[in-house]
């Protein structure tokens, strides 16, 4: 198997073990992705061992302040900042008052998600919004 398509094969079991997770692997996780597959080939795991690996690997991988996200669509949809898969903090759903039906979007649930960067001497706080309708 050359490395490209062990590379392919290898994401998609990635996929779908940080969806087992709650989380996902597709926006801006680029860096994670590849991060995790080197870390994989270092280990010198077979490639029919990479579930079993993945699965432990990922097992702290998708943190929460509480709660873990409950998303209303089939795929989570974890973000990342710079490669760095970021924390959930909360989820709201807007309701189908008035005001939501004048101002926001009736029924859509917004995920806030957080990390933090270095910054001066010190670190500042990066935030990230997902939707999703159900």
């Amino acid at each position: 198997m050359t490395k490209d398509t062990e590379l392919i094969r290898f994401k998609g079991k990635l996929i779908i073990a940080a969806m087992k997770h709650n989380g996902s692997v597709e926006r801006e996780a680029a860096d994670f992705v590849e991060q995790i597959y080197n870390e994989w080939r270092a280990s010198g795991n077979a490639f029919g061992e990479c579930e079993r690996w993945l699965e432990n690997r990922l097992k702290n991988v998708f943190l929460s302040l509480g709660d873990q996200p409950k998303w209303v669509e089939e795929e989570p949809s974890w973000p990342f900042y710079l490669g760095k898969r970021m924390i959930f903090i909360s989820q709201v759903t807007m309701d189908m008052s008035n005001l939501s039906k004048e101002h926001l979007s009736p029924g859509e649930t917004v995920y806030l998600f957080a990390t933090r960067e270095p910054y001066m001497t010190g670190f500042k706080m990066v935030y990230r919004t997902v939707s999703q309708f159900e």
